[in-house]
């Protein structure tokens, strides 16, 4: 399995694998964590298809009924002010805030969330009737009322299990990357391709974007029958350890949404994966102690080995709190061969012993077919996981990539002994440059 971008944002063209061991090196601004955040969008988009859906159309209902409410609302306020003056009853705007208010979102989501589309649409008609009886209403805000409301009404339909992954990229594309997907230095069609042994998945995304919506221009144009069946089940993208210190998880990106939800669940325990025991034994070796998480403090802690003291998360050096997260998702049993682990640039946080250490986690991972894609900088992480590939006999298991900053291309180099090292070091090497003449 792999996946092919082509203009997506920085990156002009580039194609990863997503089996075993997969690192992105080369310089900052080159497109390395867009590979992961666009495998991560398309995971969730057909793992969860389901309720980012319907995330997604809650979404759209919620901004449908504000702006039909705001439509109306601004010729009502001039009539309700004149009618105050004269001692009558606002009895239009009355009915704006009873028909058109919160209470009517509410009442839409949970039909949407019952599949209940008749009801739905039975109270959105009754509405676009309503309209008509405003009579201080301008004929233009009720044109653009009822407009609104047809719209909302295409949101109670049944749709296909092709349009629910469309839907759900649409949305996830707008909590990842904001819905700037395409390139900003062309006009060119940014395109995504994951090549799955058949059962594919292709879209485009047009970069009209002054004259389209997005959900107009995001298309799919080729879909696998048993996508579901072969695709990895979940995804975890690892962006920052400042993650826990935020676990209240409001206002958050999606992703960062997800890791918390993963890590705060206690019920779930790893007593059946071998390689999680050993990886947490491991990690809880490295740091002399566990993270945790308290339901009624609603927050980490860090609980040193022989002892109960805890300490606040937001006490803990960010390096520990990295390698604190692998070892409470080893410990919940969330490293698996189903689930794609994500790291970006895990080793910013950690001084090299602990880049080695972690390398050798890694590659014990791999070795026990859990797949992990990672972007680095880190010329020691790369040497230590392409020695313990090496020791464990899994060479073929790991393969390296380099960012070219120039080309804006993201490519295999092939065997990192040879020519590939020397491309991937060469941007390190070149950093030399700036260090004052001696």
């Amino acid at each position: 399995m792999q996946i092919a971008l082509k203009n997506v944002g920085y990156i002009k063209e580039a194609k990863v694998g997503l089996t075993g061991l997969n690192v992105v090196a080369g310089p900052n601004g080159t497109g390395k964590s867009t590979i992961g955040k666009t495998i991560y969008t398309i995971i969730k988009s057909i793992s969860d298809c389901d309720n980012i859906a319907y995330e997604h159309r809650k979404t759209l209902i919620h901004s449908l009924r504000r702006s039909i409410f705001h439509s109306m609302r601004n010729d009502l306020e001039v009539i309700v002010m004149r009618k105050r003056s004269l001692f009558e009853e606002p009895d239009d705007m009355e009915k704006l805030m009873s028909h058109f208010g919160r209470s009517f979102e509410e009442s839409l989501t949970k039909f949407l969330k019952n599949n209940e589309y008749e009801q739905a649409r039975e109270l959105i008609n009754h509405n676009i009737a309503l309209v008509d009886s405003f009579s201080g209403l301008k004929n233009k805000s009720k044109s653009t009322a009822k407009k609104l409301l047809n719209d909302l009404l295409n949101e109670f339909t049944t749709v296909d299990r092709n349009d629910k992954i469309e839907q759900s990229l649409r949305f996830m594309y707008q909590k990842m990357f904001r819905q700037q997907v395409n390139s900003l230095n062309s006009h060119e069609i940014a395109e995504v391709f994951l090549d799955n042994n058949g059962n594919n998945l292709k879209y485009h995304i047009s970069n009209n974007v002054e004259t389209l919506p997005f959900s107009d221009r995001l298309v799919i144009d080729d879909i696998g029958d048993d996508l579901e069946q072969c695709i990895f089940l979940d995804a975890t993208f690892i962006e920052t350890p400042l993650i826990l210190q935020v676990a209240d998880n409001i206002g958050l990106p999606f992703h960062w949404n997800d890791i918390t939800t993963k890590l705060t669940d206690n019920s779930v325990n790893n007593t059946e994966s071998n390689i999680c025991n050993q990886v947490y034994k491991e990690l809880s070796c490295i740091l002399g102690g566990e993270l945790v998480y308290i339901d009624d403090k609603q927050d980490f802690f860090f609980v040193h080995k022989g002892t109960d003291n805890k300490l606040y998360v937001s006490n803990m050096a960010s390096g520990e709190k990295m390698l604190g997260i692998l070892q409470k998702m080893a410990k919940l049993g969330l490293l698996l061969p189903e689930h794609l682990l994500i790291l970006d640039e895990p080793e910013n946080h950690l001084h090299p012993e602990w880049q080695i250490r972690l390398a050798k986690i890694l590659i014990t991972l791999v070795d026990n077919s859990i797949p992990i894609l990672l972007t680095t900088h880190s010329a020691t992480l790369i040497d230590a996981l392409q020695e313990f590939a090496e020791a464990k006999g899994i060479s073929d298991k790991a393969r390296f990539y380099f960012a070219d900053q120039k080309k804006r291309t993201i490519k295999d180099v092939k065997h990192i002994k040879n020519k590939g090292k020397d491309i991937i070091f060469e941007s390190f090497y070149n950093a030399k440059k700036f260090l004052p003449d001696r």
